[in-house]
């Protein structure tokens, strides 16, 4: 019963996705731009995936302050933090950490760090292309390799840049730069 429901739960986020990108694809959907809570956001997500968070034993921790917000489309950057905190959720070993931050540096850059395996150099290369790439996670959790890719797509139509740092074996860093 626990593997019908996560892989309910996996093809439910699939098909959530591939229906908000073809929408945005098939129709003249606008960009809709408004203050967005990032707090609110994230203790929206962390509220979806509490079952995995719970089951993995994953500490999900939001350092953005309640009253921080970013002019943006909602809906959109909702699903980038979404598709990109389930990769986290995923790769984390039982036990590990996630973390959502705003960069020190930039403030409107949003970092989400995994306490995971990380990846190759070679593997981030191939994060964002047209190709299919997907790899099973800590605990055999499949996925179908274009969550990524469609987070690009949406963060290039809000202007937004996504990058990764990672280290093999430790940890990976997504920066949402907005």
């Amino acid at each position: 019963l626990t593997n019908i429901a996560t892989n309910t739960r996996s093809a439910s986020i699939l098909l959530s996705n591939l229906l908000t990108w073809a929408r945005t694809q098939m129709s003249s959907e606008e960009i809709e731009k408004t203050e967005v809570s990032l707090s609110d956001l994230i203790s929206e997500n962390q509220q979806l995936f509490a079952k995995q968070l719970d089951q993995k034993e994953i500490i999900l921790l939001n350092h953005i302050p309640a009253e921080f917000t970013l002019h943006t489309d909602r809906e959109r950057l909702k699903f980038i933090i979404r598709n990109i905190l389930s990769n986290s959720i995923k790769f984390t070993p039982d036990g590990g950490e996630i973390t959502v931050s705003i960069d020190p540096d930039h403030p409107t850059a949003i970092l989400i760090k995994d306490s995971g395996i990380g990846m190759s150099q070679a593997q981030i290369n191939n994060l964002f292309n047209k190709k299919q790439y997907s790899s099973a996670g800590t605990n055999g959790e499949q996925g179908t390799g274009i969550g990524l890719m469609l987070c690009k797509d949406f963060a290039d139509s809000i202007g937004a840049k996504i990058t990764v740092s990672s280290q093999a074996g430790r940890s990976t860093t997504f920066r949402v730069e907005i």
